[in-house]
């Protein structure tokens, strides 16, 4: 497992909630 892959993955959905917030 990449732990960096991960880590982008993880920024990327944090991104994507943070945009869709009300």
């Amino acid at each position: 497992m990449n732990l960096f892959l991960m880590q982008k993955l993880v920024f990327y959905i944090l991104q994507w909630l943070f945009r869709f917030r009300p």
